[in-house]
């Protein structure tokens, strides 16, 4: 029993690695930060601890920052490749929470038919494949449509805390893929 625990275990860990590595992530030196100033963030496309390659701003349709007094856009030249990650500059304003967020447009991607089968199988989606299978499709090659949405949590503070629901108007009213709270 012992024996099987660990053994799925480090199967759960593998597998979260994989789903992790083509993930979109905002990651700043620090998560609180002084009123008023110039943040800079990482924009980190594969894991969070390694970029795999720069974001281009052409592919960004929405950038924009909630913070405790309103939602705003984010010019588009803030947004900087550089080598394999890409730099978002921003400016915080009076204290409280800021979440800066970040969609970008659809892409495609072609799959060979064994590379599709393998990834429906990893992903654990059995009805896919189970309608593939009987529909004599395992064969086929697939194309697949993805799109990135991204947001990051910041605290802007001098002393005490102050509370503004604004941040959390994004959430309800933008699309979600993943929200890292720490």
């Amino acid at each position: 029993m012992r024996k099987q625990f660990v053994t799925v275990a480090i199967l759960l860990m593998i597998s979260a690695v994989v789903l992790l590595a083509h993930d979109l992530f905002l990651k700043l030196d620090n998560y609180f930060v002084p009123p008023n100033t110039a943040v800079r963030v990482a924009v980190l496309n594969g894991t969070f601890s390694k970029s795999e390659g720069a974001v281009a701003p052409d592919r960004l349709l929405d950038l924009s920052m909630v913070g405790p007094m309103q939602r705003r856009s984010i010019p588009r030249a803030s947004w900087k490749p550089s080598g394999d990650t890409t730099w978002l500059s921003v400016q915080t304003g009076a204290p409280g929470t800021y979440v800066i967020g970040a969609s970008l447009s659809p892409r495609q991607i072609a799959l060979s038919a064994e590379a599709f089968n393998g990834y429906l199988k990893e992903d654990g989606i059995p009805d896919v494949l189970d309608a593939r299978t009987r529909a004599g499709e395992l064969g086929r090659a697939a194309r697949e449509r993805y799109q990135k949405h991204v947001k990051r949590f910041s605290r802007s503070a001098t002393c005490g805390r102050t509370r503004s629901n604004s941040c959390w108007d994004i959430l309800r009213r933008s699309c979600t893929s993943r929200i890292p709270i720490f």
